[in-house]
């Protein structure tokens, strides 16, 4: 770092994009009286409505239609990948987790349904071993190092695989 010589320079474009900001929210009907009568009650339904909410805000975050009141989710941002005929499963992840290096992104996630997640873990070779792995191992559930999420939020049959951390951010408001 000698002064005077030409250092090199970054082009970053920002691009104003307005975003919706809905609010995600769910209640049930309960007098005052019955939840003051009832401590179990309120604590029950408190941790119910939470789990509910969380629910909600893992669909909107992670599949939302951007209409309607609803964010823009990860799936609706992504480009679509379409597997190569022939594919397998494991190898459409791979080849998505590559293009995403390939664009400069360290890939951090990915998201698949349940159902989907648990075909790869049956997965077999000819010899009938696992291809994941012996199912009895208390491993995460991670594919080439990437942490898997399972939600059920995702179609079976499509996955998300990102870089959230240089990608995507979340702000929450009235908590």
């Amino acid at each position: 770092a000698f002064e005077g010589v030409t250092k090199p320079e970054s082009d970053i474009a920002f691009e104003l994009i307005s975003a919706r900001c809905p609010t995600i929210a769910h209640w049930v009907k309960a007098s005052r009286q019955s939840l003051d009568d009832q401590p179990a009650l309120q604590a029950f339904l408190d941790m119910r409505l939470r789990y509910g909410l969380e629910l909600k805000l893992e669909s909107q975050i992670i599949s939302g239609s951007g209409t309607a009141g609803q964010m823009t989710g990860l799936a609706t941002a992504a480009t679509a990948y379409t597997p190569a005929t022939g594919d397998t499963g494991l190898d459409s992840l791979s080849k998505a987790l590559a293009l995403l290096e390939n664009g400069g992104f360290t890939p951090d996630c990915v998201v698949l349904n349940p159902i989907d997640f648990g075909a790869l873990q049956r997965a077999k070779t000819t010899t009938n071993e696992f291809i994941l792995g012996d199912p009895a191992a208390a491993t995460l559930p991670v594919l080439w190092g990437v942490p898997v999420f399972k939600s059920a939020s995702v179609a079976s049959g499509k996955f998300l695989a990102a870089d959230l951390q240089s990608s995507a951010a979340l702000f929450v408001r009235q908590d």
